[in-house]
């Protein structure tokens, strides 16, 4: 029942209490008082004197001054009462206090009370306390920027705050990505509770290097971020391994570094900034972790003509291996191209020197292209020997976010008469695209036009979600190796691969497993229904020569 129009009906006669109190007051849902026009109270109901913990007869007479606690703003009063006088009703929050001294919001609305000639002879507040679901609205707010778990900020937040930073930094910004090393592992060992502790223990000691001007935050389960002021740099950069190795259980993680000079601030996207502090931070994962690499300068000065990369690009050291891409009864689906340098002594180092030494150059577009040549070379090759195969090639952020980068591999695929029939297949990062989804799905769209597919490399790894994976029409999906290699100790582990296996068939994509090592690994694969495998139960990366080998000696 709202008692509102009855109740101001009958205090236009004054305050009688004969009529207004049995009837409606007494009993009303609502906390009311009523002042004169002094703002001295004449009435207290039951529920308002049970909401500030007085008595009617310590109200009456009093100032409800009585129940402020200093915190509500002058203004507020000001506004309030300029509205009041105009008689106009008003509508407001109080931070007030009660009898026992305990704070709580209110919501309130006042109405001035007229008599028969026009005069305001009373006003009417009708109150309602509102703390809980104040919490509950923070609580909320909280859960939508926050990380539920550490209380940092999660990646919309960060990207609110970048934003906001960039704007007033004087010295630029510095965003450093961190994913830890092991991570799977290490859960495993430690179970549900103790992992939660060691994130915990990892997240308070990155807010404590953020400090007031800086951002402690957390992008995904083994993912995080810090973006402080671009002249905390140095500090930092010694600081966040420092506290890595002196947590209760010490960790290991790639760190990517990235930065946003003052001269780009409110020029450049934030997402931007993240987008090129991870590229940085996958460039410090498969150059084996543990590390930290810089982002290579590109976006703050060219790389030099003359660098070490630059030179393994003409040298011929650098070689692409292969590895075979199988059905679940081992037949070859394709293979992934995946590059080795060379020494002087004939022996093959693994990428890991090589993409951080590009990675600090800058030049990873030039090392993309250059590895595209190569394995379109090789396609050519296998395909005019009557044995095509479907070559895999992983592509840094740059490369597919560089302008022209379409048109330039339509050249490159005309160059090598591969227009009609590619046999290729562009492999992106899942982080990476999720920092700019929409110029991803642009890219992508435009490589399916040309017959190239595209896979979703690492899916896992970051947040994935339905949406995003219905929004790149990608042709293969792969699934982040740690959870295949899990799945027979991590009861989550083997849930996820079983999902993402029926999820990526619902949407018509092929789902590769990589990190298949064992024998077991492929079986309980198979049993889930068509995939396609990789890893080492079925061979190693290989030069070409020796990939025609292996082939030949699996042919029926």
């Amino acid at each position: 029942m709202n008692s509102l129009p009855v109740l101001t009906q009958a205090l236009d006669q004054g305050v009688r209490s004969d009529l207004v109190l049995p009837l409606l007051l007494e009993n009303s849902p609502e906390s009311i008082v009523v002042t004169d026009v002094e703002a001295n109270i004449v009435y207290a109901n039951p529920r308002f004197c049970a909401l500030t913990g007085y008595r009617a007869d310590e109200l009456i007479g009093r100032n409800p001054r009585v129940l402020k606690t200093g915190h509500t703003d002058d203004e507020t009063y000001r506004q309030m009462w300029r509205q009041l006088s105009r008689g106009e009703p008003w509508r407001g929050t109080f931070l007030n206090r009660k009898k026992n001294g305990e704070a709580y919001w209110e919501d309130a609305r006042i109405l001035p009370v007229r008599d028969e000639t026009g005069l305001i002879v009373r006003y009417l507040g009708i109150k309602e306390e509102i703390s809980e679901r104040l919490r509950m609205q923070e609580k909320l707010a909280r859960l939508v920027h926050y990380d539920a778990l550490t209380g940092l900020a999660n990646r919309e937040r960060l990207g609110a705050e970048l934003s906001r930073l960039s704007l007033d930094s004087r010295d630029g910004l510095l965003l450093f990505c961190i994913d830890l090393d092991g991570f799977g592992k290490l859960a495993a060992r430690l179970g549900a509770l103790g992992t939660d502790a060691l994130i915990c223990e990892l997240a308070d000691g990155l807010a404590m290097l953020a400090g007031e001007g800086g951002v402690a935050a957390r992008l995904g389960d083994d993912e995080f971020a810090l973006l402080a002021n671009a002249s905390e740099g140095a500090r930092l950069a010694t600081a966040i391994p420092e506290l890595l190795a002196t947590l209760t259980t010490p960790l290991f993680a790639s760190i990517g570094e990235a930065r946003l000079p003052a001269s780009f601030a409110g020029q450049q996207p934030a997402a931007h900034l993240v987008r090129h502090a991870m590229e940085a931070m996958h460039a410090a994962k498969h150059a084996g972790g543990n590390r930290l690499v810089v982002y290579g300068k590109a976006g703050t000065r060219a790389a030099p003509s003359h660098c070490p990369s630059r030179d393994m690009l003409k040298d011929g050291s650098l070689i692409l291996f292969y590895q075979p891409i199988v059905h679940a009864d081992g037949s070859l689906a394709g293979a992934e191209a995946l590059l080795r340098r060379r020494r002087p002594d004939g022996i093959y180092l693994p990428p890991a020197d090589v993409l951080a030494t590009f990675a600090a150059d800058g030049i990873e577009c030039e090392l993309d292209l250059y590895v595209l040549a190569q394995a379109l070379s090789q396609i050519v090759c296998w395909l005019k020997a009557g044995r095509g195969v479907d070559v895999s090639v992983n592509l840094h952020a740059q490369t597919l976010q560089s302008p022209g980068f379409v048109d330039t591999l339509a050249s490159m695929l005309e160059g090598h008469g591969l227009s009609g029939a590619p046999h290729l297949t562009l492999e992106i990062l899942e982080g990476v695209a999720l920092t700019d989804l929409a110029h991803a799905r642009k890219v992508v769209s435009e490589c399916r036009a040309l017959g190239v597919g595209v896979a979703i490399d690492d899916f896992g790894s970051a947040y994935a979600s339905l949406g995003y994976l219905r929004s790149l029409p990608v042709t293969r999906v792969k699934l982040e190796r740690t959870f295949v290699q899990s799945m027979f100790d991590d009861e989550g582990a083997r849930v996820i691969v079983e999902s993402v296996h029926a999820l990526v068939s619902a949407f018509g994509a092929e789902l590769v497993a990589e990190g298949v090592e064992t024998e077991r690994h492929a079986q309980h694969l198979a049993t889930l229904g068509p995939m396609l495998m990789q890893g080492y139960a079925f061979a190693h990366p290989m030069a070409a020569a020796d990939f025609e080998s292996w082939r030949a000696s699996r042919a029926p």
